[in-house]
């Protein structure tokens, strides 16, 4: 009788080996799928962060440029020889 049972719980060991090794298989299964998405995440964020540091730079160049055009634009011989004209249309638009 003591056999039988030991054959059984034998018997029953194995299943519950098989079943908690299919559990292991289906977490490492799982964890492998995440660890894709995540790094499939990760690139796609590196991209959109290159795309920024791009778009970053080209309005930095326009800034820069538009601020040199006005500079030039403040500073030109007709801009100072208009002021007047300017202060004088201001002076009548208020009024």
């Amino acid at each position: 009788m003591e056999w039988a049972k030991l054959v059984t719980n034998g018997v029953d060991n194995e299943n519950i080996n098989i079943s908690l090794q299919q559990q292991i298989e289906l977490s490492q299964h799982e964890l492998n799928v995440k660890i894709k998405n995540l790094l499939n995440e990760i690139s796609q964020k590196e991209l959109s962060y290159e795309n920024l540091l791009e778009e970053n730079a080209r309005i930095s160049m326009q800034l820069k440029n538009i601020t040199t055009e006005n500079h030039a634009t403040l500073t030109s011989n007709s801009w100072r020889i208009t002021q007047p004209l300017r202060a004088l249309m201001r002076k009548f638009k208020r009024n």
